[in-house]
């Protein structure tokens, strides 16, 4: 937004607070609308005024919104404005908005919705009415797509073959249609042209040829085709209401970015805007420069009326000396000049009159007729109307006005409002208007203002401080969509201007905010706020003053050095006037960064792009008037439905029961598409007309003989047909001979690539297991093989042949690393480590490389190196040459961690804790507490080792994220991971560990050395934290069992009863429930909800419970020695933030954070739908991908997971799927991913990652790159996938074209295989699939160190 980030409510006197009346919801009395969650201020209209039922009166209601001038007022001159509008400030709480006519709800959740309506019916209506539903999208998805093909015929180039090579027709045409002046289109450096035939004049009526009487025809048949378009997807031409809105909410005076429109050059232009619907813009964060701007602003105000009271005498006198010399003709003269002025700074009159809703009309008729109007004439009212309404008075003049007002120099000036005649209060909810609340500023700081905290000082104090370093959320209303049209007349050159060519400019945008309409419009300029205004004035003030009053001139005969003096101080004075030079300069210039970045990200379509955008819309808008109007005659007895009135009250109240969305039915264009398509039938009966719908069966007939006929009958067959009514096709013998042979020509080289695809693909046949044992060359070919494909598609299987070819690259050739940096993790570097202090382990954190320290070059694997052993085998067995440490075989041989076997490691199972094998010490856990019966599904291992009890859960249907440090126990992360276990590189230290909020089912310590007594507890407060209400924590190690160990662990007994003691009593005061101690285990259990924590803090002084609610954040983040507080219950027996279902069926159940409505913009619908979705994209990859399900791929990654979508859709298959949600995301969904019975992780991918090389199988990266390219160079995020990939390892993109063609050219580079696949849905998705593998290669073993 670009006044919405600076906004603040100004108070202002009673005319302004009278013009925001109707936009904010303020009513007035006399006509006051109840606001949402607060009763209306007067009583009840009589039943003569609501007669009959809520039908009637919100037919009366759509037609009670009018423009109503207030009498002119004065403001009392005893009265302080401020606390005036102090009031009128409390009470905006939002606007009110008229129900929109275009249905927001997306087509399959609509579908979806109407299908719940037929489970009484027999089981056969719902799949009828879904067939009919489909039939009749591919229906009228035809007329559409017949409608492009007009509209691109319309727009056709026959233009003569430019000069230029940069001017190429977009469609070429033969030489006689050159000579008839036939209408065409060029592109010139990527910018739309059009003719002198089809430029706009012409297309919209301005100044026809009179010797090209088929051009005027070909224009009007666009300018219907475009405004049926706008029709039928319910856009609307930017009404005076609107541009009331604008300008009501467009008050914040000292904050406003002032943006100025030259209207004289949009006239010219023929601007004309377009809208559709209302939606809400938020921006969230802690905005620190806008509250402070606040500040200022509130301060600078107080100047403003502070100066303003002793001119108020000044003002009362030349009010009363003017009065006296009434006889003076001049002075009176002169007075009535400034009323003329005065007049003219407020709303033109006229503009409010300009209103046109009957174009829509015109515009139905098969020919328009010359007394028509055209878009142009349009255009010209609706510059007018927005230059009386938002021109008159800018920041600057409602400043001086109101200053002058107060001052008593000037009488207050009428406002134009809205009001309303009837009272909502009784009608339905589904009648009602609409609501949108808006957060400014001036919301923001209510808390701290002196009516809240009743002029306490302190209290403000406090609120001030807590506002200011506090999140803090600003939401504006918006216009949903927006489109502008408009010719750039002002751009053209010579050339053009010579061949008469005239740019035309169609761009949409969405969710503009109101008060920032200006933004959008050609032909602006900007100016500085008033704020910055005052700032960079008094800066320079000050800087000069300060000059002037140090600087004394000095005679050079007294003083020889004085030359030298001056030259010092003038050259002074040139750098101060430099630097306020620069400030302006950097100040216009942040304004116009920020301009064109709204613009940028808010831009849906431009140019002929915004065709294909209404296109759709109008096929989305039909259809769903249509199926919905259809459904509600099926259920006729239920809706009791006979007449278009009450299917259109029963289609609004169902659409306020399914969705809570206000519409107004458009019942009259969905009756005119079922009645156009022969489904429904409507009969008089006693004066009103009754509509009869055809049984679903019939109706889909009816449909499918349609879809017959479009398939017989070509389209171009009805156009060549119209020869007399200007056809271009029928002019165009030529033309029609060359489209003929192409078609032929493309006929045959489809049937020709067809008949050679299908025989390539016969060829390349699998790979047989024979011939992968024979081609490699890694050793026992039945624990590991790996095979080498000789065909050109992407082999997917483990092979070793592909050397690292050099030769081929063509781009950027990223060299490989030092073999030493084989096993390189750069946030986790040991030498980069020692730089940190090692109090509470901060050394062994996350401390990443800076900029100028990132490797350009690839990390090589190992000399050797070999392909992991597949899942289950690779639990138990890894490759020596993979990770050649034997560190761990030797230090922890007497516990059973790992032992050498000849090539290969092997992994007996055993731990610190547990010599004789996970799988004992798990069933001694088990027989404690349970473990199979699906209740507990997600685990956190802290201090794992090489995460043997993870490797073990993993067959009892629980996932564990093991964590270690890379510490003195080289590698032990990387075995976990070798092993195909999930595992982190990660250590308690003084930052949260990065998973949100309640998120494990149970978590687990075997000797992992952390301090839990220590540091006030705080380690055991984050295992707290990430620990599920009724959650299990299980210690095993020091100080359990100690009266046994101690002589083994070297500790006295005194030392060790402490520490066990210092543990149970932390435990006891963060209210968790000891279980059992049995042997070397002991559990403890955390409680399902807080209510009796927080009635126990009155005893237990420490640890309290946090008063920040932001328990989920956990990147970067630090710990603290608090108890995360737990989401509210209504009982003692409730689990807080809701129960979880058992596993699996956790895995599809609606998470509680989504059904509670935890995480902002997440439903249960669009759950379901990504559910769906992810399904179905899997299925396409296991056809691009044959090895998915065989177990090809163990450790996954999904980069950006979303929901958990793409884990859920792979669980059936032997692999875990690594969920990554991207710090700064616009919806935490991490929590939500453990919820559903998944791990995952928060990062950066600015940064590395913590694990160590070659680490996953497959990666998946959803818009990732989309996400990040504005943030970081997307090259270090590859070498970052580079480095964590195996060789041979698959990585998928999904992004849009050209952040995957960036892509491929930087993995060219890296020696990876790539190629870009559609979208599973077809080509014309603009989105596309890049599916690359990483060739195998290894660091030379002779390459110096």
């Amino acid at each position: 937004m670009v006044r919405s980030r600076r906004r603040m409510e100004c108070r202002s006197s009673r005319r302004s607070k009278k013009a925001a009346d109707w936009a904010t919801g303020h009513w007035p009395r006399q006509c006051q609308v109840p606001l949402a969650g607060t009763p209306a201020p007067q009583p009840p209209p009589p039943p003569s005024a609501l007669a009959g039922s809520p039908r009637a009166a919100r037919l009366r209601l759509s037609s009670a919104v009018q423009f109503e001038s207030w009498k002119q007022t004065t403001v009392d001159g005893d009265d302080f404005p401020e606390e005036e509008e102090e009031k009128g400030r409390k009470a905006i709480p939002g606007i009110h908005v008229p129900r929109q006519r275009y249905i927001a709800v997306s087509k399959p959740a609509l579908l979806d919705a109407l299908l719940s309506l037929f489970p009484s019916q027999p089981p056969a209506a719902a799949a009828d009415f879904n067939r009919f539903a489909r039939c009749l999208d591919a229906l009228l998805h035809a007329e559409h797509k017949q409608m492009l093909e007009e509209m691109r015929t319309y727009y056709m180039l026959t233009h003569h073959q430019p000069d230029d090579a940069q001017d190429q027709p977009l469609l070429n045409a033969s030489p006689s249609d050159t000579e008839n002046g036939f209408l065409g289109i060029t592109k010139h450096n990527g910018t739309l042209l059009l003719t002198r035939s089809l430029g706009l004049r012409t297309l919209l009526g301005l100044s026809p040829d009179p010797d090209s009487h088929n051009r005027v025809a070909f224009a009007t048949h666009f300018q219907r085709s475009f405004m049926n378009l706008l029709r039928n997807a319910q856009f609307e031409e930017l009404s005076a209401q609107d541009l009331l809105l604008t300008y009501a909410l467009n008050s914040d005076y000292l904050l406003t970015l002032p943006i100025y429109v030259d209207w004289k050059k949009a006239a010219q232009s023929n601007a004309i805007i377009f809208r559709r619907g209302y939606a809400t813009e938020r921006q969230k964060g802690l905005l620190l420069v806008e509250k402070l701007d606040y500040l200022q602003s509130k301060l600078l105000q107080n100047i403003f009326f502070g100066l303003s009271r002793p001119l108020r005498k000044l003002g009362k006198w030349l009010d009363e000396a003017l009065k006296r010399s009434t006889g003076n003709e001049g002075i009176q003269v002169w007075i009535e000049k400034l009323k003329v002025w005065l007049k003219e700074q407020t709303y033109a009159e006229n503009s409010l009159l300009l209103i046109d809703t009957s174009s829509w009309d015109k515009l139905r008729s098969d020919q328009l007729p010359d007394a028509d109007l055209p878009i142009w004439i349009a255009a010209q009212r609706a510059v007018s109307r927005y230059e009386g309404i938002l021109s008159p008075v800018g920041p600057r003049g409602r400043l001086l006005r109101r200053l002058l007002t107060w001052t008593g120099l000037i009488p207050s000036l009428p406002e134009a409002t809205i009001k309303s005649d009837i009272d909502t209060k009784d009608l339905e909810g589904y009648v009602r208007p609409n609501f949108l609340p808006r957060i400014t500023l001036a919301n923001i700081w209510e808390p701290a203002s002196r009516e809240s905290c009743d002029n306490n000082l302190w209290e403000i104090t406090k609120a001030s401080f807590r506002i200011l370093f506090g999140k803090s959320t600003l939401q504006e209303p918006a216009f949903q969509e927006l489109i502008l049209l408009y010719t750039d007349e002002a751009d053209h050159s010579k050339e053009r201007e010579n061949s008469d060519m005239m740019p035309l400019q169609l761009k949409i945008f969405e969710r503009i905010p109101i008060p920032d309409l200006p933004v959008v419009f050609p032909h602006k300029k900007l100016s500085f706020r008033i704020l910055d205004t005052v700032r960079l004035d008094i800066a320079t003030v000050i800087g000069l003053l300060a000059y002037v009053v140090n600087y004394k001139f000095e005679s050079l005969a007294s003083s020889p050095s004085a030359i030298l003096l001056d030259i010092v101080a003038f050259t002074a004075l040139a750098i101060l006037v430099f630097r306020v030079a620069l400030g302006y300069k950097q100040t216009r210039d942040r304004y116009q960064l920020l301009v064109n970045k709204t613009l940028y990200e808010k831009t849906l379509a431009s140019g002929f792009g915004s065709v294909y955008f209404l296109l759709d819309a109008s096929e989305q808008q039909q259809y769903k008037e249509a199926l919905l109007a259809y459904a509600m005659l099926l259920c006729r007895k239920k809706y009791q439905v006979s007449s278009r009135v009450s299917i259109r009250d029963a289609c609004e109240q169902f659409m306020y029961e399914k969705f809570k969305a206000k519409i107004e039915m458009p019942i009259d264009k969905a009756m005119e598409t079922l009645l156009r398509l022969g489904l429904v039938i409507e009969l008089p009966t006693d004066g009103v007309s009754r509509v009869i719908a055809l049984p679903c069966s019939d109706a889909y007939e009816i449909l499918k003989s349609r879809w017959d006929s479009l398939l017989e009958h070509k389209p171009e067959q009805g156009l060549m047909a119209k020869e007399q009514g200007g056809s271009p096709k029928a002019r165009q013998p030529e033309f029609q001979r060359m489209r003929v042979t192409l078609t032929i020509g493309v006929i045959g080289l489809c049937v020709a690539s067809y008949i050679l695809g299908a025989w390539q693909g016969t060829s390349t046949t699998s790979i047989q297991p024979s011939i992968m044992y024979t081609k490699t060359q890694c050793g026992n070919p039945i624990l590991g093989a790996s095979t080498n494909s000789s065909g050109t598609r992407l082999d997917f299987q483990a092979h070793h042949q592909v050397s690292f070819n050099e030769s081929s690259l063509v781009v950027e050739k990223i060299p490989p690393c030092q073999l030493k940096y084989s096993e390189y993790t750069p946030c986790q570097d040991p030498r980069r480590a020692r730089k940190f202090p090692k109090t509470m382990m901060q050394y062994r954190e996350r401390h990443c490389p800076r900029k100028e320290e990132l490797f350009r070059c690839l990390i090589p694997a190992p000399p050797k190196y070999r392909n992991p052993f597949k899942w289950p085998l690779s639990r138990d067995y890894a490759w020596y040459n993979n990770i050649p440490h034997r560190e761990l075989s030797i230090e922890k041989a007497v516990q059973n961690w790992i032992q050498v076997e000849g090539k290969r490691f092997r992994f007996p199972g055993g731990g610190t804790m547990f010599p004789h094998g996970a799988d004992a010490y798990i069933d001694d856990i088990n027989a404690l507490i349970p473990l199979t019966d699906g209740n507990i599904r997600t685990a956190l291992d802290t201090g794992c080792g090489v995460a043997s009890w993870g490797a073990y859960l993993i067959k009892r249907d629980i996932i564990t994220m093991s964590f270690a440090p890379r510490d003195s126990h080289e590698a032990q992360v990387q075995f976990a991971l070798e092993r195909g276990v999930p595992a982190m590189i990660g250590v308690m230290a003084t930052q949260r560990i990065p998973y949100p909020a309640r998120a494990f089912d149970m978590a687990h310590c075997s000797r992992c050395l952390i301090p839990w007594n220590k540091l006030d507890g705080i380690y055991l407060i984050e295992v707290d934290r990430v620990l599920r209400p009724g959650g299990y924590w299980i210690l095993s190690g020091p100080p359990i069992h100690w009266k046994r160990h101690f002589k083994g662990w070297e500790r006295t007994e005194e030392d060790l009863k402490q520490e066990q003691d210092e543990i149970e009593d932390l435990a006891k005061r963060l209210c968790w429930k000891k279980v059992v101690e049995k042997d070397d285990l002991a559990i403890w259990q955390k409680p399902v909800n807080h209510i009796e924590c927080v009635n126990s803090r009155k005893v237990y002084e420490t640890p309290q419970i946090c008063k920040s609610i932001d328990v989920d954040s956990a990147w970067y983040k630090k710990m603290e020695t608090c108890i995360s507080p737990l989401p509210d219950v209504n009982s003692d027996d409730e689990v807080a933030g809701g129960a979880l279902e058992k596993w699996p069926k956790r895995a599809f159940t609606v998470p509680p954070r989504i059904s509670r409505g935890s995480v902002s913009g997440l439903t249960t619908e669009k759950f379901q739908e990504d559910n769906k979705l992810w399904a179905e994209r899997v299925d396409y990859y296991k056809k691009l991908i044959p090895p998915l399900t065989k177990g090809r791929y163990r450790n996954v990654m999904d980069m950006n997971a979303g929901m958990g979508g793409f884990a859920a859709a792979l669980m059936k298959y032997p692999l875990w799927v690594m969920n990554v949600v991207p710090s700064g995301s616009a919806h935490d969904t991490l929590g939500i991913i453990y919820e559903r019975g998944f791990i995952g992780t928060y990062q950066d991918w600015c940064e590395a990652f913590s694990t160590y090389p070659r680490t996953y199988d497959l990666i998946h990266a959803d818009k990732v790159f989309s996400f990040y390219q504005e943030r970081c160079d997307v090259t270090y995020i590859l070498l970052e996938m580079d480095r964590i990939l195996r060789p041979e390892g698959t990585v998928i993109f999904r992004d849009t074209v050209e952040a995957l063609v960036k892509i491929q050219s930087i993995t060219d580079g890296m020696s990876w295989k790539s190629q870009i696949m559609d979208h599973e849905s077809g080509p014309f998705n603009p989105e596309k699939i890049l599916m690359a593998v990483k060739t195998y290669w290894t660091g030379e073993p002779t390459q110096k160190q």
